[in-house]
């Protein structure tokens, strides 16, 4: 069912059965210092996925720790080309219409609901090893409400990731801060709303976080020392609260430079 339109993306509602989930799923973990093309959530946190995997096997009829819908995105080019009303003459908001999967289309990205998905997986795979039968089909067949997307922008998926984790459970602040430069620095209008209309970011911020992922990775003496999101290392600094360092420092840099009639280099 096409419920809504929000930014110039039509979400949709539906099901799918958990085993589909587990044969198309995917969760787009970001890797330290990689660009958000290659993921950008947080990593799984392995006490939640067994509390939610033990309550599931416990009452596999309710799957109540999925009572909201998972968000998936489907990276498909020109999407109103591959999703059709299943009556000709009913195409607006609360009809129904119909998505052939192909596997060309790649993997269903879990834009919201990794750990409960997660969970119930494992509890699935938990029946299946354990030979418990009944459980194991109980859960293959039960199924997910599901919140679908169709668009191939990643800063797109990656903006309604943030926007849903902004606004429920927080974003941790070194991922909401990675997701802003990054959304911010490859032009993606809703990150540099974030920074110019709604301030959640200053410019100077984004430029100093621009130089802090440049020591990070071209610096003999700091690339060993900064700590990105999802990065571990005891005893490094964090990229955001190195960007909070530099920024009054960049700050000076740059009136310096305006005094003097001299273009700061972006």
């Amino acid at each position: 069912i096409k419920v809504q339109n929000i930014l110039d993306t039509d979400f949709f509602t539906g099901t799918l059965t958990l085993e589909q989930i587990q044969e198309i799923g995917k969760v787009p973990v970001y890797k330290a210092w990689k660009p958000l093309s290659e993921g950008y959530q947080r990593d799984e946190n392995q006490r939640r996925i067994d509390e939610i995997r033990d309550r599931v096997y416990d009452n596999p009829e309710s799957l109540d720790i999925l009572v909201d819908a998972v968000n998936l995105n489907i990276r498909v080019p020109d999407a109103a080309a591959h999703i059709e009303p299943v009556q000709k003459s009913a195409s607006d908001y609360g009809d129904f219409f119909t998505f052939k999967y192909i596997d060309s289309y790649g993997p269903a990205f879990i834009v919201d609901g990794q750990h409960r998905i997660k969970g119930a997986l494992a509890a699935f795979e938990k029946a299946r090893a354990d030979g418990d039968n009944e459980v194991f089909n109980k859960l293959a067949g039960t199924r997910i409400n599901i919140s679908l997307t169709l668009t191939d922008d990643v800063y797109k998926e990656a903006y309604i990731f943030y926007l849903i984790n902004k606004y429920a459970k927080a974003v941790p602040p070194d991922g909401a801060h990675r997701l802003i430069v990054e959304g911010h620095n490859n032009q993606n209008v809703n990150f540099r709303n974030e920074v110019i209309k709604l301030g959640t970011m200053s410019k100077d911020e984004i430029m100093a976080a621009n130089i802090a992922d440049r020591m990070a990775h071209q610096s003999n003496v700091w690339k060993s020392r900064i700590r990105d999101f999802n990065d571990s290392g005891a005893g490094k600094i964090s990229i955001k609260a190195l960007t909070k360092m530099l920024k009054p420092t960049f700050g000076v840099v740059k009136e310096t430079l305006k005094t003097s009639g001299s273009k700061l280099d972006p």
